[in-house]
């Protein structure tokens, strides 16, 4: 549990750079992270959210987390009680809304 923790963290601190966070996206980092967010303890979905949230930035990337599962496991995240789950959960949702293509005229 603890080597998959470091596992995510490095996976977020990876993501900070465009380059590598569109390679992590096509490797399919999205999906293997839902699935770990969804049994993890409260760390894991701290340092998920994290990298949740970098990936939301970027709209290119937005139709890749709603296929992986993404756009649930932010909305669980935002649910929380946990406030750095909350806050990182409240960025990417207002990411993801942000994106005009998705948006109801």
């Amino acid at each position: 549990e603890e080597c998959v923790h470091s596992g995510i963290y490095m996976l977020g601190s990876l993501a900070e750079n465009d380059e590598i966070r569109g390679a992590l996206v096509e490797i399919g980092s999205i999906k293997w992270l839902v699935d770990k967010f969804k049994l993890g303890p409260i760390e894991i979905k701290r340092a998920a959210g994290y990298f949740f949230s970098l990936i939301s930035e970027s709209a290119e990337y937005h139709k890749d987390m709603a296929n992986a599962g993404g756009l649930e496991t932010v909305i669980s995240l935002a649910s929380l009680v946990d406030s750095e789950c909350q806050e990182y959960g409240a960025f990417s949702l207002a990411f993801l809304a942000s994106n005009r293509e998705y948006q109801v005229p």
